[in-house]
């Protein structure tokens, strides 16, 4: 078929005939949606609803992402264990009572830094849980062959709420405050489980006893480390997250107190990215038919983490400025999700669907550590040196991560 022959976001293609697929993509684009404003907003609760420095924005996007590690221990072998579409619209349900809590907070005038600190870091919790029992419900509504067609698509829709989400965010943050657009993100939420709640699938999952603690943690450790084809990328996802978190902290406040932009062109500036992102997700499927899984995850990642030094070498001047930071965004979000899209698509031929939970706990697991050293770095050096600085560190940290993969086969593989 044509869609088959040149994969397309557009629906021409087969898997839009596939009702379940159809309302997970839906379920998973509006979440997507609310997602992008909220977290533009949460850097912006904390320094312009609460008046919040580069530490402690630093603690809100540690505490953010905290959680996520205990998650990521706990509960990866309890993923497998069960269906995994009960697990997506339970998290989703908790995230919009949890977030519901944020504008009624602001009206009532009782919101501070340690409730935004307390309610990002369960939201982020959920959305670990919601992480790994999505890598694993993928491969129980599709077929092997259709994974990488399947997961481009909704990284696809993702990317195009990108360009629409944060410029929406800026919008509304500087019409009607941060804490008011979080109520978006809570209303998303409720609209993607009632979505979810329409799917109907026979999943496969782990039959067996709950292991000892600590038995499900390691064989997601095995599975991660012992493969020679997905260990590489592990390793730079580890640098990555790091210098996420220091980028997550600061680039907020990088580009509006530093560059001079304004909340709106700031959501315009990520919107950009999501122009790229679009591009990159639709380009995988051609890629890896082309040069194969390996030779498109390291390439487009090479290109993706090369860019990202044009963040802190952009001058105190808002056209130039801005102008650099959209480059970044472009070419970086495009070629760093064409290499995620292929990355995941590879994870998930590899494992065996009833596994996959655990191996993302890894994921989780490294998030929910590395993040926060990042972003607590990153803000203490903000604070001492200023936001350059830092984002300076993280940049020139994800610039030189692809040498961990210095003789890797992953960079001529073609088949899983």
């Amino acid at each position: 078929m044509a869609g088959d022959a040149f994969p397309s976001f557009w629906p021409q293609a087969g898997l839009w005939r596939d009702g379940n697929f159809v309302r997970l993509w839906v379920a998973q684009t509006v979440s997507a949606f609310g997602s992008r404003i909220s977290r533009t907003a949460w850097p912006l609760v904390g320094f312009l609803t609460l008046g919040a420095g580069p530490a402690e924005l630093g603690l809100i996007a540690a505490m953010a992402a905290a959680p996520a590690a205990a998650i990521g221990l706990l509960a990866g072998g309890w993923v497998d264990r069960r269906p995994k579409r009960p697990v997506l619209i339970g998290a989703d349900l908790a995230r919009a009572g949890l977030l519901l809590w944020v504008p009624l907070a602001a009206w009532m005038g009782w919101l501070d830094v340690v409730q935004v600190t307390i309610i990002a870091g369960l939201t982020a919790a959920l959305g670990a849980l919601y992480g790994m029992a999505d890598l694993a419900f993928l491969p129980a509504l599709l077929s092997r062959e259709r994974l990488v067609e399947g997961r481009a698509k909704l990284t696809t829709a993702d990317a195009v709420v990108e360009i629409v989400g944060p410029a929406a965010a800026g919008a509304l943050i500087q019409a009607l405050t941060a804490p008011i657009a979080i109520l978006l993100d809570a209303l998303s939420f409720l609209a993607s489980a009632a979505v979810l709640a329409g799917i109907r699938v026979r999943e496969k999952f782990e039959t067996a006893a709950r292991a000892a603690f600590g038995a499900d943690m390691a064989l997601g450790w095995r599975l991660a480390l012992s493969h020679d084809l997905m260990r590489p990328t592990f390793l730079t996802e580890c640098v990555m997250i790091a210098a996420a978190g220091t980028l997550g902290a600061l680039y907020s406040l990088y580009a509006i107190e530093t560059l001079g932009l304004t909340p709106v062109l700031l959501g315009v500036t990520v919107a950009v990215g999501g122009v790229g992102a679009v591009l990159g997700a639709m380009a995988v499927p051609r890629l890896v038919a082309r040069h194969g899984h390996g030779p498109a995850i390291c390439w487009s990642f090479v290109l993706g983490v090369g860019v990202q030094p044009l963040v802190p070498l952009a001058p105190d001047d808002v056209v130039v400025g801005t102008i650099m930071l959209m480059i970044v965004q472009f070419v970086g979000d495009a070629a760093l999700t064409a290499s995620a899209v292929a990355n995941i698509a590879l994870r998930q031929a590899i494992v065996a669907p009833e596994q996959l939970g655990r191996l993302s706990a890894v994921s989780q697991v490294i998030l929910g550590v590395l993040f926060p050293l990042g972003a607590l770095g990153g803000g203490f050096v903000g604070e001492a040196l200023g936001a350059r600085a830092a984002l300076w560190v993280a940049a020139l940290a994800m610039a030189v991560s692809p040498l961990l993969w210095w003789g890797s086969r992953l960079w001529r593989h073609r088949q899983p």
